[in-house]
């Protein structure tokens, strides 16, 4: 318990560190405002043209620009990081600000597109600056902080573009948005993490190793396969949910709590999970978590599907919860991800994961929606966790030391050879 509130308190205090605080400062901002732009351009879209194909085609433009992260993120980065994150916020701004302005429909379309190209770079950016910005001996730090913002961000952005619609429309709330990505790219200004720019190469060069490191290094491959597993879960049981509660005739605000009940838990529980030791450890850490947690999770589910009243309430209760402890895992692996890569391949190699992430979010959400109509809700649910378990079950063992693996090989001269190995394995390349 000590250890936790140590890590919980660890994760808050890298604040103190100046360049964290204005790299956390501007996330919050460009995250909610992110988010409160999207509601609100939606219900712009649906206002001017009373099309329901055309609002959802509008939040459909702002991640297809994810599809073109390797190719536009290398590119963007041939100045700096900093630099990065500081033309994506006023790009962001600039071009939000025309969309409050009375404009065809179709151009809106066109110009958050547009705005949504800005969005990758800036992501990728802002996870390969954290180390940086907070000391490689604080990274792990820094990505639990930044797990913690991207969990809340959602929903305070989508309740600030709620309370920006009713209060002043959506044409002021999309300008009132626009400004919080200026301010964001005010407070990076002051950063001097970042500036640094990359070797002078071709961009697609920069791609093109990041790609080689990550189908070279068997370890990197375990944890992005990992991380997408929990993505595609992630989406499957986001996509049932609420198809699940409502089915059920749940209260729409017992609904609501439920459904915010993941993301809260994978808030905190991202600030106290273990993060320290070498990326094998973390990779370790993750598949414990998700083991132990996931588990029991896919039971619930199964077993809500099986209760009525106020018994499927507690039942699902207990099964996001549970699952959103899992979410927690995320914090390990991408520290131990970001240790395997060299500084100036970060920003690339987030960018090849990033279109990777939306397809596997894609895929697990129709997959989902397609298995829901043979089986019952809840086991689609259930099955969707026993992927990431199974194969957290078989990277455990398979990155365990042999000496655990084999009791007849644990003589004590053994020990120290395979720590050894262990750590020569996780040597970042040059």
């Amino acid at each position: 318990m000590n250890q936790a509130r140590q890590r919980f308190v660890a994760s808050f205090s890298v604040l103190r560190i100046r360049d964290m605080r204005r790299v956390w400062g501007s996330q919050v901002l460009s995250e909610v405002g992110d988010w409160a732009a999207r509601f609100a351009l939606a219900v712009l879209v649906f206002d001017r043209s009373g099309s329901a194909f055309l609002t959802a085609a509008t939040l459909a433009v702002t991640y297809l620009p994810y599809l073109l992260s390797p190719i536009i993120t290398p590119i963007a980065q041939r100045y700096s990081l900093r630099g990065m994150m500081i033309g994506s916020d006023f790009i962001r701004m600039v071009l939000f600000a025309l969309i409050a302005l009375p404009l065809p429909t179709w151009s809106l379309l066109v110009l958050a597109f547009v705005a949504g190209v800005a969005s990758p770079p800036f992501e990728a950016a802002r996870t390969a600056i954290i180390p940086e910005a907070a000391g490689e001996d604080r990274m792990a730090d820094g990505y639990a902080l930044s797990n913690v913002t991207f969990q809340t961000a959602q929903a305070a952005g989508l309740a600030a573009g709620g309370a920006l619609l009713l209060l002043i429309g959506p044409e002021a709330a999309l300008i009132m948005n626009a400004a919080t990505f200026g301010v964001s790219g005010m407070l990076l200004v002051g950063i001097s993490a970042g500036r640094q720019p990359p070797p002078p190469e071709p961009p697609i060069t920069r791609t093109r190793n990041a790609f080689t490191l990550m189908s070279h290094r068997g370890l990197l491959r375990q944890m992005l396969f990992f991380f997408l597993l929990l993505a595609l879960a992630d989406a499957a049981i986001s996509a049932l949910l609420p198809v699940f509660l409502r089915s059920e005739d749940i209260n729409p605000m017992v609904m609501a709590a439920l459904i915010a009940t993941a993301p809260i838990i994978g808030a905190f529980s991202g600030t106290v999970v273990p993060r320290e030791g070498s990326p094998t450890r973390l990779l370790r850490i993750s598949c414990t978590i998700t083991i132990l947690a996931a588990s029991p999770a896919a039971v619930f589910f199964a077993l809500a599907g099986t209760g009525q009243g106020w018994t499927t309430v507690i039942l699902a209760f207990m099964a996001i919860a549970a699952f959103g402890v899992t979410i927690a895992a995320d914090v390990p692996t991408m520290t131990g991800s970001m240790m395997m890569v060299p500084d100036q391949l970060r920003a690339p190699f987030v960018s090849i994961v990033q279109p990777g992430l939306m397809g596997i979010q894609a895929f697990g959400a129709l997959g989902a929606g397609a298995v829901a109509t043979l089986l019952p809700t809840t086991s689609t649910m259930a099955i969707a966790l026993i992927l990431p378990v199974a194969y957290s079950s078989w990277a455990l063992l398979r990155t365990l030391p042999p000496a655990v693996i084999d009791l007849r090989t644990t003589a004590g001269a053994k020990e120290p050879e395979s720590a050894q190995a262990e750590q020569t394995s996780d040597t970042p390349l040059p």
